[in-house]
Order: C-alpha cells, then sequence, then structure tokens
C-alpha cells in the first residue's frame, strides 16, 4: 500500500554563504493534497478543544511569553472561572468547531468541570455547542483516583451538553496507554454497569519501543510490523477508539527546537490502522487523532517548534489519510506551554482561521471568508519567530488560507527584508497566490549571515486581485548574540492588522536609562482594549481608564514570597509615612475571588496568605512619589517575624531580598514594567505621554494596539540607544552547518555578567548588565527553577538552616560564605548561556569531600556541571543527541587541576563550541569538544548536590567562600 508523503521541512541552503554577498536563502513552496484513505464512521467529523483552567482574567504579564487576546480584566469581579468559561465558548464559536473537551477527572479539575456545565445551563452556547467527556491516566490506579473516574463520568452523564454518539458517551483520554488494555475494560464494564449508559473509551496504543525503533532504523521490520499490527489489534480490543497522534517530534536537524515529523505515523500507523479496519472485528471502531501545533516552553527550554504555521498544518494533512471521526486540538488555553489553539496576541486569530478551513474542508462545506473580513485584503498569514539566536535559522512564512473552491483570481506578494535604518538586506522574488488554492511558501535564512544587525524589518508589498497595492509593515526580529529562551513565532494574518492612525515618540530623559513616551492612536472603525508600549518584546506600560496603580503619581513596589516548603501565614502589611499608599494581590493562577483587604488603621490584613513553591503570586504597593523617600515597608507574618523595610533604600538599590528561615524568602522590587493588564479601553481614541526607566542595555520600544475584533496594530520599533562597540569575533552554533562558525559583532552586545558582591540587597547577587540576571542567595523554588522538584530531596539536610550564604569579608574583600549544608546562589536560566561563554570565579574551599560547585540545571539537565573532587576540579558536560525524547550524554572532564583547601583560587571554564578549556590559577586544560547542552537552563553556585545523573552519591554543597563571579556571553579560548 502506497501511502503519500507529506512535506517535511527543508535544511538545504541555495549556494554559499561568501563574504560581501548577497544574502543566501532556502526557499521550499508546500501545496497539500488534502487526501484520504478511509471511510468515516460518523457522518460528519467532529472536533473539540482541550480547555485548561486558565482564565481571560489572569495577569499573564512577565511570567508567560504570551497572552489571550480577548483578555479582559474586568471579568475578575465576580465569577471569574464561569464567565471566562463562557466567553471562551463564544470565541471558539467563530472556528466552527463542535466544543470543549476537558481531562476532568482530576481533584483540581472535576468541580470546575461540573460547574461549567451548569453555566451551560444559565446562559445557552452557540447551536451545536457540546462538552466531550475526557480523563487523565497515570499508571496503576488508586481507589481515589477511581472514585473520581466514575464521578467524572457521572456528571457527563446528568449533562445534556455532553457529547453523545448514538447513545453512548465517548471519553477522550491523556497518557492512556499507561493504564493498561485491562484497565480499560474493566473501566468500560463498570461506567455502564452503574450508569446504564454505555462508554466509549478512547486510548493510544503504547507504542514508544516502535517509534523508537523507527525512529533509529528508519524502518521497521516485517516482524516488528507484525508486533505493532497486534498491539494495535490489543487496543482496539479494550477501547471504542482509537487514538491515534499523525505527528512527532524529534531532534534531526541543527535548529534549537526538535522538527515535527510524520514519517512514523504515514509508514507505520496508517498501513496498520487501514488493514485493521477493514476486519469485521473493528470496522464500527472510531478513529481520534490529537493534533498539537508545536510546544514553546520558555521556563524549562523543551521545545518543539512551531515552524510558522508548519507543525499544525502537517497535522493536519497528515491525519487526513485516517480521515479520523474525532479531532481534539491540544490544547485551547495553555500558557505555560503555549501549545493554545485559543487566539492570542503572538497568534492573532490565525488558528481561528485555519481550524475553520480544515472544518469546514473535512466536512464538505464551501470554503467562505470569515464575517467581517475586508476581501480587498487576501486571506495570507505571515509567520516568523519573535527573537533568535545568532546562527538559527531565521524563518519566514507565507500562508495563503483559500476563500473560495473555485476562485482562481491571483494575487501578488513580494517580501523585503530591512534593518533599522531601512535599507533593503534582501528583496526575495515576488510570490503568485490563487484565492482557492492553499498554498505556503517558506524562506530559510541562516542568521550567521546577520551578525551585523541588532533588528530585523520584513515588510510585504501586496498587488490584490483588483491590481491595488499596498504595503504591510510586519513585525520586526531581534537577533541575539548568545540569549533566546523565547522560540514562540508570531503569526499575523494581514486581514487582522488593525488600522490606525498613530503616532510614536521616544526621547532621551533626563535621568540615565529614563525615556519620555509621547504617543497617540485613533482607530477609524473600532474601539481599542488596548494601547501599550513594550520594551523589548515586554509590556511595560499601558492605557488605563481605571488608572488602577497611577504610575505618573506612585512608585509601585512589587513583591513576591516563595517557599521551598509551602506556607500559609497570616501577613499583616502598614506602609508608614506614606498617607495614600494603597495595596493589591496580583491575578495570576488560582487566586481567591474575595477582593483585595481595605486598609484599616493603616494596614492590610491577609488572613491566610499562601506562599507557594510553584508561582510567585506577587503583591503590589504603591506609594505617592512625594513621600516615598521618608517611607518605610512593614511585614508581620504570623509564623516569620515582623520585618521593616527602608523604601528609600529599596528607591536608591532597585531590588531587596530577604530569607526568613530555612525554607521561605521575600523579593521586592521597584516595579519599571507594566504590572497588570488593565480592563478593556473601549473606546476609539488614547493618548500617552509618560516618562519610563528601563534596565536593557539596548531597549527596544514599541507601540501596540488591539482592538475589539482582535485586530492588531504594532508601530515600527525604535531603538534609541543603538551598539557602538568594535567588532569582535564571536562563536556561534550555525544551525544550518550544525557546526560551529565565527562571525563578528559589535563588543557592547556581547552580555558580560559581573555580580557585584555588596551585602546591602540582603539574599540577592545584583549583576551589572540587566536586572533580568540578577541572582538570587537562596530561592529558586518557582516552576522548573533548579530548586522547585524533586521535593523534598533537594534539600534534605537534617542541619539545614538558611539557604542563603551569609555575607562577610575576609582579606579586604567582600564574600558570601557557604556552609556547606544547603547554601546556594540561584541564577535565571540563560545566565550562562546555551552557546559559547566564559565563566569565572574565585573560591577558598573548605574540607576535602565532594563538594558541588556549578550546575546548570532544572528539573531537566542542561549543559555545564563542576565539581570539586579529591581537591581537584572536574567538570561535565550534558549535551544533546539526536532523534525523539530529547536524549541526552555525558562527556566528563577530570582536569586533574588543584583546587586547594583555604586557599584562593581562581577558576575559569571557557567553551567557543570547538574546544572546552578549564583554567585554575595559571594552570589549564584543553579538550576537544564541539557538542551543544540538551536545554538552555537555569544555574546554581554551590548546590544541588540531589543524587542524580552524573553529581554521585556522595557530592555535596559547596562549603568555603566566594569573592567573585563573572560569566562572560563569548568563549575567552586561545
Amino acid at each position: 500500500m502506497k501511502i503519500p508523503k507529506i512535506a517535511l521541512l527543508s535544511a538545504v541552503f541555495f549556494g554559499l554563504t561568501l563574504p560581501g554577498a548577497e544574502l543566501m536563502y532556502n526557499r521550499q513552496e508546500e501545496k497539500p493534497t488534502f487526501q484520504t484513505m478511509r471511510q468515516r464512521m460518523l457522518p460528519q467529523p467532529l472536533f473539540y478543544a482541550e480547555y485548561q483552567s486558565y482564565r481571560l482574567v489572569e495577569n499573564y504579564l512577565h511570567y508567560w511569553i504570551d497572552r489571550p487576546l480577548f483578555h479582559d480584566s474586568s471579568l475578575r469581579e465576580g465569577k471569574s472561572y464561569r464567565d471566562s468559561f463562557l466567553r471562551n465558548v463564544e470565541i471558539v464559536g467563530k472556528y466552527e468547531i463542535d466544543g470543549f473537551v476537558m481531562l476532568s477527572n482530576p481533584s483540581q479539575h472535576i468541580n470546575l468541570y461540573k460547574e461549567q456545565l451548569q453555566s451551560l445551563d444559565e446562559v445557552k452556547p452557540y447551536s451545536g455547542f457540546s462538552y466531550m467527556c475526557g480523563a487523565g491516566y497515570a499508571g496503576k490506579p488508586s481507589q481515589q483516583w477511581l472514585d473520581l473516574y466514575q464521578k467524572n463520568y457521572e456528571i457527563a452523564v446528568a449533562s445534556p451538553y455532553t457529547l453523545r454518539v448514538n447513545g453512548k458517551i465517548p471519553i477522550w483520554a491523556y497518557h492512556s496507554a499507561s493504564a493498561g488494555t485491562e484497565l480499560l475494560r474493566e473501566l468500560a464494564k463498570s461506567l455502564h454497569e452503574k450508569t446504564s449508559v454505555e462508554p466509549i473509551i478512547f486510548s493510544e496504543p503504547a507504542d514508544l519501543r516502535f517509534r523508537q525503533l523507527y525512529d533509529k532504523n528508519g524502518a521497521l521490520t516485517t516482524e516488528e510490523m507484525g508486533q505493532l499490527r497486534e498491539l494495535l489489534a490489543v487496543t482496539m480490543d479494550s477501547c471504542g477508539g482509537l487514538m491515534v497522534s499523525p505527528t512527532q517530534e524529534s531532534r534531526i536537524s541543527g535548529d534549537y527546537t526538535s522538527v515535527p515529523i510524520s514519517a512514523y505515523y504515514r509508514d507505520c500507523i496508517v498501513p496498520l490502522v487501514l488493514e485493521l479496519t477493514a476486519l469485521p472485528q473493528y470496522k464500527d471502531k472510531l478513529i481520534g487523532a490529537y493534533i498539537r501545533k508545536g510546544y514553546v516552553n520558555h521556563l524549562s527550554g523543551n521545545n518543539s517548534g512551531e515552524y510558522g504555521t508548519v507543525a499544525f498544518r502537517l497535522a493536519m494533512d497528515s491525519l487526513l489519510l485516517l480521515n479520523p471521526d474525532v479531532i481534539v486540538f491540544f490544547e485551547w488555553n495553555e500558557a505555560n506551554e503555549n501549545t493554545h489553539f485559543q487566539p492570542t496576541v503572538n497568534n492573532g486569530l490565525t488558528m481561528q482561521r485555519l481550524i475553520r478551513f480544515y472544518a469546514r474542508k473535512m466536512r464538505g462545506q464551501p470554503t467562505a471568508p470569515a464575517d467581517g473580513d475586508d476581501l480587498s485584503v487576501p486571506n495570507l498569514v505571515f509567520c516568523s519567530r519573535q527573537v533568535l539566536r545568532l546562527g538559527d535559522t531565521l524563518r519566514y512564512e507565507l500562508l495563503n488560507i483559500p476563500d473560495s473552491d473555485t476562485d482562481n483570481s491571483e494575487y501578488r506578494v513580494q517580501l523585503t527584508v530591512r534593518d533599522y535604518d531601512g535599507n533593503a538586506l534582501k528583496v526575495f522574488p515576488e510570490e503568485t497566490f490563487k484565492l482557492s488554492e492553499m498554498k505556503a511558501v517558506n524562506y530559510e535564512i541562516p542568521t550567521e549571515q546577520l551578525a551585523a544587525y541588532f533588528l530585523l524589518l520584513p515588510e510585504l508589498r501586496v498587488v490584490n486581485t483588483a491590481g491595488q497595492e499596498r504595503v504591510f509593515a510586519m513585525q520586526y526580529n531581534r537577533i541575539h548574540p548568545s540569549v533566546c529562551w523565547n522560540y514562540k513565532e508570531i503569526m499575523q494574518p494581514l486581514r487582522d492588522v488593525l488600522p490606525l492612525t498613530a503616532t510614536f515618540e521616544v526621547k532621551k530623559g533626563d535621568a540615565p536609562g529614563t525615556y519620555h513616551i509621547n504617543a497617540s492612536a485613533e482607530s477609524p472603525s473600532e474601539e481599542l482594549m488596548q494601547l501599550e508600549v513594550l520594551d523589548s518584546e515586554s509590556e511595560v506600560y499601558a492605557v488605563d481608564r481605571e488608572n488602577k496603580y497611577d504610575p505618573e503619581k506612585n512608585i509601585i513596589i512589587e513583591g513576591s514570597f516563595t517557599a521551598f516548603s509551602p506556607s500559609t501565614q497570616k501577613m499583616i502589611f502598614e506602609v508608614r509615612n506614606a498617607p495614600g499608599w494603597q495595596w493589591f494581590r496580583e491575578c495570576h493562577r488560582y487566586r481567591s475571588e474575595a477582593p483585595d483587604p481595605p486598609i484599616v488603621d493603616n494596614q492590610v490584613t491577609v488572613q491566610y496568605y499562601y506562599i507557594n513553591y510553584y508561582y510567585r503570586y506577587p503583591f503590589f504597593i504603591t506609594i505617592p512619589k512625594d513621600v516615598a523617600a521618608d517611607a518605610v515597608l512593614d511585614i508581620d507574618a504570623s509564623g516569620l517575624g515582623k520585618h521593616s523595610f527602608n523604601v528609600g533604600k529599596l528607591l536608591e538599590l532597585g531590588k531587596m531580598a530577604k530569607v526568613f528561615d530555612d525554607t521561605s524568602r521575600l523579593d521586592l522590587a521597584i516595579a519599571k514594567n507594566l504590572v497588570d493588564i488593565p480592563a478593556p479601553l473601549r473606546q476609539k481614541q488614547a493618548s500617552i505621554s509618560t516618562v519610563l526607566e528601563t534596565g536593557s542595555q539596548f531597549p527596544i520600544y514599541q507601540l501596540r494596539a488591539i482592538s475589539t475584533s482582535g485586530r492588531i496594530y504594532r508601530s515600527r520599533p525604535i531603538m534609541p540607544v543603538r551598539p557602538t562597540g568594535k567588532l569582535v569575533s564571536h562563536s556561534v552554533f550555525s544551525a544550518p552547518k550544525r557546526q560551529a562558525v565565527t562571525v563578528e559583532v559589535a563588543e557592547d552586545r556581547i552580555p558580560e555578567l559581573v555580580y557585584l558582591f555588596d551585602g546591602a540587597r540582603g539574599a540577592m547577587l545584583k549583576n551589572n548588565w540587566e536586572p533580568f540576571f540578577d541572582g538570587q542567595l537562596g530561592g529558586g523554588f518557582i516552576y522548573l527553577e533548579p530548586f522547585n522538584r524533586p521535593r523534598p530531596a533537594l534539600l534534605d539536610h537534617p542541619e539545614r538552616e538558611s539557604l542563603a550564604p551569609a555575607w562577610g569579608t575576609a582579606d579586604g574583600a567582600a564574600v558570601l560564605a557557604f556552609d556547606g549544608k544547603t547554601n546556594y546562589i540561584n541564577l535565571p536560566r540563560e545566565s550562562l548561556p546555551y552557546g559559547s561563554f566564559t565563566l569565572e570565579f574565585e573560591i577558598k574551599p573548605e574540607g576535602d569531600d565532594e563538594q558541588v560547585l556549578f550546575r546548570t540545571c532544572g528539573s531537566h539537565r542542561g549543559s555545564l556541571n563542576l565539581y570539586r573532587r579529591q581537591g581537584k576540579l572536574e567538570g561535565t558536560f550534558t549535551y544533546r543527541v539526536d532523534g525523539i525524547n530529547n536524549q541526552n550524554a555525558i562527556e566528563k572532564f577530570q582536569t586533574d587541576l588543584e583546587l586547594p583547601d583555604g586557599k584562593w583560587s581562581k577558576v575559569s571554564v571557557s567553551y567557543d563550541l570547538k574546544t572546552m578549556k578549564f583554567s585554575v590559577d595559571s594552570a589549564s586544560r584543553e579538550y576537544p569538544f564541539s557538542e551543544r547542552g540538551v536545554f538552555f537552563k537555569p544555574a546554581v553556585f554551590g548546590g544541588h548536590a540531589w543524587p542524580v545523573y552524573e553529581v554521585g552519591k556522595d557530592t555535596r554543597f559547596f562549603k568555603g567562600l566566594l569573592r567573585s563571579l563573572r560569566i562572560r556571553h563569548a568563549a575567552t579560548v586561545e
């Protein structure tokens, strides 16, 4: 049986890149065939989006890298979970799909699921909406799990909005392969007996072994295909619906991100499923498919690329071969992993346009434009990554989504890429698209050709079918010489570009790092929801019709308690010498819907203040600027004592931190970013006049407006300060060449983090580059930071005291003293960059036991690890291995370089992606090495010593003194 091949990503470039030559690039064109090979069991396919608990009201700023396009803070008052859900029902209706599914059997979701179904009785959804029952599985079930599974099904049975197929209730699944086929049979039987309603339990095959074999060998043998056929048959015997995944992700290219591929599905799953469903015993089985569009986790470093819309389209075009009965988009609103199909600021309405097109195609309905579309503008989507690390492949995607099945009229598009000054770096050939044909054109450019450029400004010249010409300025691309933890694509449908009359001006302020911002905007047709200013893609200001925080008159203090061991405290906040101060609790994940407590007798009392180890849950305090210098902030925590902070000192230093016991800490900062998302403006005009302070070396200011319909305006970026340093050689990894190359960049673009040894700020370590890279003494508890998990093993020390090393003085210099128990410094992600680097520190070790010096890691491995073993420096480097499941390996470097007890030693490690060099004082060792780390990660100095991977069971936290720490994002290997 011949299965058609689906276009994959190409990594072949036209010609060589020569100095001074025109930019070289690769062009790829895709046209799907929409071929099907199976007759569906259901008369029409069913489409659902998997719903998570994220709400439209949460404060997504500066923690997540995207946010809902239709975010609405005004929904916070009252029933925000209910109202967010109902608003999402309204939004998903425009996708023209059937509804939502939730994996609702876990205890934290089941009541939410019940409440959502009840809310549908109060506010009727769109015609045809249904809610499919879903469940997550996790190996051998406990009795509690079984009870919740039963309760979840009973809730579904009781609701008129539950999806039913011929009177039966489908149960969608997540990780059902872990449950085993026998449990699925027992569950189906038990549910039917207890409710008299037969379930259709979906399950995926436990085929990881076969996927790994295919990945390794490029095919399965005849014997292996027979074994996989038996597995699929056994799975179908135990359930009513077989789930398939038309794509998987593999590290098969030089890209940092895993690449979507469909070969295993096409070559193995499709022919076997077609063979089995032709048999009488399986002909009535439903086929379901999970659809993903990528996985972008800026915190974990684990990323599967979106590649514009390629990952999504490859999944959809591949699944069509089996023409499934049920399709689930994974997920609707998952901010953490950026898997969401919900409209977001970065995606716009792209997924709505694509899903609507595919749903109509699979149902046999005519293709048509969306309501309100301006038909003089083509239904073209332009995609590219917002941020790139030098050496990455820059990709631009031009995608035509058909408006018609019969109109073959053509329009023309030409992409030009300009530098910040407007000079054309590349004018691509003109492309032609038919209105009735889905077609994608992708350009790939190796960014090592673009080392001289900080920003790229793409623009599209479009000539529509009537011959009318228009130029669209698209969102810029920022190329950083060493850092990239945001792999999210910016997806921009031309029809969703907001026409706006706008002005935007940035001028240097009187104080260093300050800028006067003046802007105005007027929308000709629809109201604005937001008008905001961004700095390097991060929101720093927005027009607030409620003027909640009044940043023109107030300073804003942002504070957050975090802890290794969570606790609930009674908290009393008071600001002395500051009439007019206010207290606010940020609206973040799982926040209580109760209003903020009032100020009574100059105090705010929070009876049950939850200190978490997963999220920061900040609070904000505003203090009038004219009294801030003399203000004193008192915080009295029932189990942590009473503590006072001089606000004038905080204004001077910018940040302060304090540890309270062996588990809890408080971080305070003067907020320079936008602290919360305002309620929608709902007006056509707005203006901004303010002074902003930045911590960026090279700020990039931009004006952005979002309308009620979800259309977006993005201004041309403004860089008030530009690099002027001399050109220096810099080693980067070229993704297309899959090897290190040397480029020349301005020296002042390369971060050099010199940490300031000064105890004035308390339990933190300031650096001289940008505040993002400041370290914590102790800390690192929140999601995917080094001390987030596993718990309590990471800090399981019987004599644990403070987690923060102590400030002191030794040999005439400020030092940090580490007790060898659980003292450490937590450094943010990519403090040690993923590419070339130089790490230097001075230590005075104590003792002869095995000690951790430095690690890059979180819950997963990162790259460099340093140890002191038997008085000598030892290093390991965890590196990536091609294939699925993020395979990795470890290289060990036993340097024999002495780190004597009780003496100062200067340690240096430098890596140029070709040679690893270790130095202690004047002695050094060099090793040929050219691998890349598994993931970008945070880093830890002095810990941790959890016995996993390469650490060793006898390794302890560092004991001794540290008097300097420096990280340069470039190598000094000579």
